[in-house]
Order: C-alpha cells, then structure tokens, then sequence
C-alpha cells in the first residue's frame, strides 16, 4: 500500500483517502454530521465491496439509552490487557 506522511511526527498514512471532501462545505451545503458519520463508520477498515453492503447496514441501526446502557456495562467488564499501540507507535502520539 502507498503511503504518506501526515504532518511533520513522522505519521504515515494511506494515500488513498476516504474522499470526505464532498461530506462537507468542499461541494456546496454541508451534509448531514450525523448522516456522514454513520458512512464512515461503516465504510472504515472495509476492503471488499460485499463487506462493505453488509456495514452500511449498520448506519441504519438507531440504539436506545437502555442499548447503550447495556452495551457500556459490557464493554467496563472486559478487563483490557496489554499496550494500546506498539510502543514505536506510542512514542509517535506524545504520550
């Protein structure tokens, strides 16, 4: 995969984008935040076009409070183990 650098931290990225320009001001009004956040997050980490059907199903999902009330208690359960990034890429966040 080609890759870029982002800034001046030495953090690289891929050079193909998400093409979000459009999801903004880029080509006229503005859409809707809550609209395009749901697309990037079904379209975040896809690689084949079937995967990607079945995770734009996902944007259509609405949870309720008692749904997230669940979904938190669940995830405060799962004991987290352990580096969050390797520590290069650690190092690379300034923390």
């Amino acid at each position: 995969m080609q890759k870029r650098n982002l800034g001046n931290n030495g953090l690289e990225v891929s050079a193909i984008g998400l093409g979000c320009m459009g999801m903004s001001f880029g080509y006229g009004p503005a859409k809707d935040k809550k609209e395009m956040i749901s697309v990037i997050r079904a379209a975040a980490g896809t690689t084949k076009p079937n995967r990607l059907e079945e995770n734009l199903g996902g944007a259509t999902i609405e949870l309720t409070s008692v749904d997230v009330r669940r979904i938190t208690a669940a995830a405060s359960a799962i004991k987290v183990q352990g580096a969050r990034y390797p520590e290069a890429s650690e190092r690379m966040t300034g923390r």
